[in-house]
């Protein structure tokens, strides 16, 4: 086989640094199209963004050349960038240090793809904290617990 396949689907959450510099409501879809394309230069495809002003959301399949975590790094600091000369009320505007990343069966796109669409309508009952903390604990769920004294690799007993 002369190609490689990769699919690396990934749902990345992070929120703004200060509570109090959001984003204003009528800059949310210029603030998605800007990632959207810097994603696209960045290698990522297939990428839905969506979010709230105190957040976004980020759905794509991930390059296997390059790290998630660079990714999100030159998509927050471009984006910190551009927003400081769109508006002065953003002249300290900052993503928040970290960030989540929830690896996505490809199956499941469509879903988590609606879920982002929805954010809006979901924030009326869930606050982001709510929401980024229960989104971890069901991805925890999926993943195994090893114990510490079982030998490596994991084997399960009969």
């Amino acid at each position: 086989m002369s190609h490689s396949v990769h699919y690396n689907y990934g749902h990345i959450v992070f929120h703004t640094r200060c509570a109090r510099i959001q984003i204003h409501p009528d800059d949310l879809l210029r603030v998605h199209g800007y990632i959207r394309g810097i994603g696209r230069q960045l290698g990522v495809q297939y990428m839905v963004v969506g979010g709230i002003e105190d957040h976004v959301h980020i759905l794509g399949n991930f390059p296997m050349n390059r790290l998630q975590c660079d990714i999100v790094k030159d998509i927050k600091v471009s984006t910190s960038r551009w927003l400081s000369g769109l508006r002065s009320q953003y002249r300290n505007f900052y993503w928040q240090g970290g960030y989540g990343y929830f690896s996505v069966s490809p199956m499941r796109f469509d879903d988590v793809a609606g879920y982002i669409a929805r954010q809006r309508e979901h924030h009326l009952h869930e606050t982001t904290q709510q929401e980024y903390e229960r989104m971890k604990a069901q991805a925890e769920s999926f993943i195994p617990v090893m114990d510490a004294s079982a030998p490596f690799p994991f084997i399960p007993e009969p």
